[in-house]
């Protein structure tokens, strides 16, 4: 375990930052928060987010969602998606599989991308789980041309109390072909999140953002989320995103039923540093 966590520290304190053109858009259960859950054993997010929160998964979990806007300046995208998480009794590891069709602009060119994830979570104590995700990703252009891609994620979920504790993952982190076109690029990046539950009524989280590969001034993301239990089923999500490596600032509010068994969140994010406009996200998930 000391080994696991010193490897993660020292990765994130070696590697630099640099400004990128477009920012990645999460599920609608996040992004509420400023598209903060990293620390979170949320089981919808967990394959998008960070892969140790399957550790933590007890249950089975269909879900599907949908979003649409804005990426960067010139660059839109809409996307819809499906996912299975299983984390029963008799799972060697409780895991997750997803698939997203994404649509994307950019300026005049089209393109259309298939997006498959999987991904496992194992538990090492009752509070501190590991988990990794593989991505594959396979675009066309308007012309004909094809772009595929693979990429790793991995992440840490440390519960330092039952009410309280902190995550680290890195996403893509295999070095990206740099001839890819910028509206199918997807950032490198590692990730320090924490979350906060008070007398399970307002929910509270911070995550810090970095990207790799690059040698340059050090510019961050710095992310904000609060919820707040309205009733006994429905919560309200604020979030605030101080993005400076794509130089966008996204203000974000969400509104989350939880049924005995079936879940609907919807959010809408703005952005006011480039007025990129409005982003929607629906996430409707059920366990089975």
């Amino acid at each position: 375990m000391k080994w696991t966590l010193f490897t993660f520290f020292f990765v994130f304190s070696l590697l630099t930052t640099r400004p990128s053109s477009a920012t990645e858009m999460v599920g609608a259960l996040s992004a509420g928060m400023g598209g903060t859950g990293r620390a979170s054993s949320e089981s919808i997010q967990s394959l998008y987010l960070n892969p140790a929160g399957l550790g933590l998964v007890e249950k089975f979990y269909f879900g599907a969602g949908y979003q649409n806007g804005f990426l960067g300046k010139d660059i839109s995208r809409h996307s819809y998606g499906i996912n299975f998480t299983d984390g029963t009794d008799g799972v060697i590891l409780p895991g997750s599989l997803g698939y997203r069709n994404h649509n994307i602009t950019e300026g005049s060119q089209e393109f259309k991308e298939n997006e498959f994830k999987g991904g496992f979570g194992y538990r090492i104590t009752p509070r501190l789980s590991i988990g990794a995700a593989y991505t594959y990703l396979d675009g066309e252009d308007s012309f004909g041309g094809e772009h595929k891609q693979h990429n790793v994620d991995l992440g840490v979920l440390v519960g330092l109390m039952p009410n309280w504790g902190f995550s680290i993952s890195g996403e893509n982190l295999l070095k990206g072909d740099e001839k890819l076109p910028t509206a199918l690029k997807r950032s490198s990046r590692v990730a320090l999140g924490t979350q906060a539950i008070f007398k399970n009524i307002i929910v509270t989280r911070y995550e810090v953002l970095s990207t790799l590969y690059v040698e340059e001034n050090q510019l961050l993301t710095n992310r904000f989320g609060l919820g707040i239990l309205l009733k006994s089923k429905f919560m309200l999500n604020l979030g605030y995103s101080v993005d400076d490596l794509s130089e966008q600032n996204w203000s974000s509010a969400g509104l989350v039923w939880k049924g005995p068994r079936l879940k609907l969140a919807y959010s809408i994010q703005s952005e006011d540093r480039q007025q990129l406009g409005n982003r929607h996200l629906v996430d409707l998930w059920m366990d089975l």
